[in-house]
């Protein structure tokens, strides 16, 4: 005895009748599409957890460069120009890149000058780098009338500044 399915007559669809595919067949096609599964979200977690990785590894670095020192710790007037000393200190983890370093005397910027004579030091015009415990030298035009402030900045964000009265000497 037959039935009917959706509206569709003449048609024996009794369990006797019915043919699938064989057992075998469809236990291969479940573990071809679990080891498929398997692969696709083992690469997808392995690239997410390399680029976690990753993206740490720069913020942490990127942070560790904030945490560099320089210091000041000569600055004076001579003459018509601020001369001074800037010196990073020599527990740095990095040599410190002085292109692009901002000078500023009262929040105005400034052009650097060679100091003069390297037998001080080098200047920091011609120094580039500046490596753990090393010192340039250099000065800037400004007046020297009243208390100055020499703030030097350099690329990477780290700044100081020293405050600098006329005939001070250092």
């Amino acid at each position: 005895m037959g039935f009917c399915i959706a509206g569709v007559s003449g048609h024996d669809y009794s369990s006797a009748n019915l043919k699938g595919i064989s057992e075998v067949v469809a236990t291969l096609l479940m573990v071809m599409v679990t080891v498929v599964l398997v692969f696709f979200v083992n690469t997808m977690f392995t690239d997410l957890a390399q680029n976690a990785g990753s993206s740490t590894d720069r913020a942490l670095q990127e942070n560790q460069k904030l945490n560099q020192k320089i210091v000041i710790p000569t600055a004076y007037c001579c003459g018509s120009y601020i001369c001074f000393e800037i010196k990073a200190l020599g527990t740095n983890e990095f040599d410190l890149p002085t292109e692009g370093t901002g000078y500023y005397l009262n929040d105005v910027p400034k052009k650097v000058y060679p100091w003069g004579s390297t037998a001080m030091g080098p200047n920091c015009v011609d120094n580039p780098v500046l490596a753990k415990g090393q010192s340039c030298f250099g000065k800037l035009e400004g007046p020297c009338t009243g208390d100055n402030i020499l703030k030097i900045m350099l690329p990477w964000g780290i700044q100081n500044f020293r405050v600098i009265s006329p005939g001070t000497g250092n």
